[in-house]
């Protein structure tokens, strides 16, 4: 025996839902008409504060929720326990139309008005068709659109898995502050145009590749006895961002390079002919998280260069000797890096592309790690 095919099958089921709703609708609005005392017959059983009857059909019938269908309800008011209470009774909506209840709950049915308008038969009426191929954005694409602004692929949603801060904030760029005081003396730190600077597009970029960030800019020199104390008084700043936060797997304290030479070129690369500024992560050899606060920059470093060659200077080991005690805040956490970027010659652009760079790096290694499930959770440190 033949078996009737799936889609007739559901045809035939909501055709006979909606008869089953026409039918229910009517009797509802005709019941109150043939039994008028219909209050009295089914008793307070029947009956409960209107503002309750109409949450209970709002949750379940959306039509109930406009204005119309709540303002025509009829109101009466009773005594109960000696407070008054504003009752409806069941079957007293007035103004409900069968219609366009089953219109409005089925919308198929929305259609029909316009087939018989139209004089179109059934098979002849077009429906919406798909999407158009362009436009439909697929999973592939996604990156590539997170780059361009838009919304990302992915998202750490409330979580913050980066923390930013600046030991040494006030570090400036002589191209910068020549154009800030117009003169042609070389001032390499300051207050208002520095390296937190830099810190700030980093989070900006972090943001758009989904991947949350805090960023200190906190100004240490005002209460600087020396400029060699600058580390003592940042590490309470990261000790006190790692109580607060466990989720941080990128604790970045962002440095300008200074090299002994006034010359651009020993911390400038250049990447489709736009000049970028040179990276580097130093590791203080002398600390407990050493091998793991090397094995982070080494990914780092290997994945800025896969996608952005050459903008790597690659890693500097510092051991502890009479000028550094080999620390540099990163025993705090296995994720902290000490991030030189670019030098005080380089223009405030091109450390731009090299925060944005960094940040496209730090997004793939950090999405790469949630896609194999290898992201270390504070327990397990």
């Amino acid at each position: 025996m033949r078996q009737p095919s799936t889609p007739r099958f559901f045809l035939n089921l909501s055709i006979g839902t909606a008869i089953l709703f026409l039918l229910v609708s009517i009797l509802l609005v005709q019941l109150p008409k043939t039994l008028p005392n219909l209050n009295q017959l089914v008793g307070r059983s029947f009956q409960m504060p209107s503002e309750r009857l109409l949450q209970f059909l709002t949750i379940e019938i959306p039509f109930f929720r406009t204005e119309g269908v709540q303002a025509t309800a009829n109101h009466q008011e009773i005594e109960i326990n000696g407070e008054k209470q504003t009752l409806i009774p069941f079957f007293s909506f007035s103004n409900i139309k069968p219609e366009q209840w089953i219109k409005q709950e089925i919308p198929s049915f929305s259609q029909m008005d316009h087939l018989l308008a139209s004089n179109l038969e059934a098979g002849d009426y077009r429906m919406e068709s798909a999407t158009p191929e362009e436009l439909v954005v697929h999973e592939e694409n996604k990156a590539e659109q997170s780059n361009n602004g838009q919304i990302p692929a992915a998202t750490t949603e409330k979580k913050n898995a980066v923390f930013i801060y600046h030991t040494h904030n006030r570090e400036s760029f002589v191209p910068e502050t020549k154009k800030l005081y117009g003169n042609e003396q070389v001032i390499v730190y300051d207050e208002k145009v520095n390296i937190t600077l830099v810190g700030k597009k980093l989070g900006e970029e972090l943001d758009k590749l989904g991947i949350g960030s805090v960023i200190s800019d906190e100004d240490y020199y005002p209460d600087l006895e020396h400029y060699s104390l600058a580390y003592a008084h940042s590490l309470g700043t990261v000790k006190t961002a790692l109580q607060q936060n466990k989720d941080y797997r990128f604790v970045l304290d962002i440095h300008r390079d200074a090299p002994p030479k006034k010359d651009k070129s020993l911390t400038t690369t250049k990447i489709n002919g736009k000049d970028y500024a040179l990276i580097s992560f130093v590791i203080g050899t002398g600390n407990k998280n050493y091998q793991q606060n090397k094995q982070l920059a080494e990914t780092i470093n290997e994945t800025l260069n896969r996608l952005y060659p050459g903008i790597s200077k690659g890693i500097i080991e510092k051991p502890k000797s009479a000028g550094t005690n080999g620390e540099y805040n990163q025993s705090v956490s296995p994720y902290s890096l000490t991030v030189e970027i670019g030098g005080h010659y380089n223009t405030i652009e091109d450390e731009y592309r090299s925060a944005k760079a960094l940040a496209e790096a730090i997004a793939d290694i950090y999405w790469q790690a949630v896609k194999v499930n290898t992201i270390v959770e504070p327990s397990e440190q």
